[in-house]
């Protein structure tokens, strides 16, 4: 699934937002880069696009298009 939102328009929003990956990092417990792979399109991880979407502040669909 190609996400709705381009992968530097994600950090972006993250840079406004203050939010670091890293702390998306430490809330799931997961390696940084899972969380990059995630942003860029790589690898489908749905907790780790609900908690990047939850940061930011942005609906889940509007983020990564429509759920699989």
């Amino acid at each position: 699934m190609k996400p709705a939102m381009k992968p530097e328009d994600i950090r972006a929003l993250l840079a406004k937002n203050k939010a670091k990956q890293i702390e998306i990092v430490r809330d799931l417990g997961v390696t940084s880069g899972a969380v990059s792979r995630v942003i860029d399109g790589h690898f489908p991880s749905r907790r780790i696009q609900e908690a990047i979407a939850k940061k930011v502040r942005v609906p889940f669909e509007q983020m990564w298009g429509k759920a699989a």
